[in-house]
């Protein structure tokens, strides 16, 4: 597992990051109240050599391409990019979500939702892009429905959120983590590792053993065995980790130290 880059510029613990769906853009959220967009350029830097999907060796390295603040008066917890990748949700402990949109080169807050009662935890956007999901502290999770100009009206509350009893647990990863993990993310190629994080400052990635089935044809995943590991990876917990939705391998992490790491991960 080989630390490609630290990305340093919150003045504060980083809460999360989220790849854009084409994976040029990396969004990062803070308790410093902002969120830094950060793209990626070539430059002849000896530490970011890579191997691209060709297998061609490239020298890359991100760096901060825009800040979005003032939109919020507390920590930024959670964003979420919108399927066209020209607008971020971003949910915030003020109990508010704003709505980013790029216009031309200039990001612009264009609508704020307002509803929950407390801190919002998360958001996530539906795959139409359509609809906005948050959920707090307040127990609830709120719809919100797209409309023209800008506008977002709320569809739908849900309240007294339960555990649907229709999932089985097939495997438990555990032995590995010292602390608490917060974070866990499968990789979008091919599934078959899947990354976390925990309140020991470390990174680890888990991949399945396959054993043949009994007829000795179809194969399946009997257990997942810890594939790679940084014990270091920073410097207090780590809060989120996400996978590159169409570069193998290459992982983001975030931390209360205030940084944000991007990792190459070999396949099993």
């Amino acid at each position: 597992m080989q630390e490609l880059q630290v990305l340093e510029g919150h003045t504060d613990r980083v809460w999360a990051v989220a790849w854009s769906p084409s994976g040029e853009n990396l969004a990062s959220c803070s308790g410093d109240k902002t969120v830094r967009l950060w793209r990626e350029r070539r430059a002849p830097h000896p530490n970011l050599t890579e191997l691209n999907l060709n297998g061609s060796e490239t020298r890359s390295e991100w760096f901060c391409a825009a800040v979005l603040e003032d939109g919020h008066s507390r920590a930024i917890r959670s964003l979420s990019w919108a399927p066209s990748g020209r607008q971020l949700a971003v949910a915030s402990f003020d109990a508010t979500t704003t709505i980013w949109e790029e216009q031309g080169r200039v990001w612009e807050q264009v609508a704020s939702l307002e509803g929950h009662e407390n801190e919002v935890k998360c958001v996530a956007w539906s795959p139409a892009g359509d609809l906005v999901a948050t959920c707090g502290r307040d127990k609830s999770v709120w719809l919100w429905e797209s409309l023209p100009g800008h506008e977002f009206e709320c569809v739908d509350v849900k309240q007294g959120h339960k555990q649907a009893p229709r999932w089985r647990c097939c495997c438990t990863l555990a032995g590995c983590h010292e602390r608490p993990v917060f974070t866990v993310d499968w990789s979008p190629m091919g599934g078959n590792m899947v990354a976390t994080g925990d309140g020991d400052n470390a990174v680890m990635v888990f991949v399945p053993q396959v054993a043949a089935s009994s007829e000795g044809q179809a194969e399946f995943a009997t257990a997942w065995q810890l594939h790679a590991a940084r014990t270091d990876a920073h410097a207090a917990d780590v809060n989120c980790v996400r996978w590159h939705p169409n570069r193998a391998g290459l992982l983001a992490s975030c931390s209360d130290d205030g940084s944000i790491k991007l990792w190459r991960v070999q396949g099993p």
